[in-house]
């Protein structure tokens, strides 16, 4: 064993051996990195697809408020009554009353 010749062999076979395991380790790494982004690229694909599916639904409830919001505008002149329209409209009614009742106590007295 004390050949140099032999102790030469023995330290190339050895580092010969000791690179190709670090090659395997080295490829088997490259090997898992690519696995683990390929799965980050699907996984931020599947957040973008839910994303858009949220930003569209939100998109369209918005819509159906504004719809909604508009069909309440368009009611209000027609389903709400200000107080102000209110007595004036009750004045006009009381004022015809008044009429009436006029009338129909010249119609009494009268007879």
């Amino acid at each position: 064993m004390n050949d140099p010749v032999t102790i030469g062999m023995v330290a190339t076979v050895a580092v010969a051996i000791i690179s190709f395991l670090v090659k395997m380790m080295i490829d088997d790494f490259k090997r898992s990195v690519g696995k683990v982004g390929q799965q980050l690229d699907d996984t931020i694909a599947k957040f973008d697809d839910r994303i858009t599916k949220v930003e569209e639904k939100q998109e369209n409830d918005i819509k159906s408020v504004q719809r909604e919001l508009s069909s309440i505008k368009g009611d209000f002149a027609t389903t709400f009554v200000l107080r102000e329209d209110f007595f004036r409209s009750m004045n006009g009614v009381e004022d015809k009353m008044r009429t009436m009742d006029g009338k129909l106590d010249k119609l009494l007295l009268k007879q």
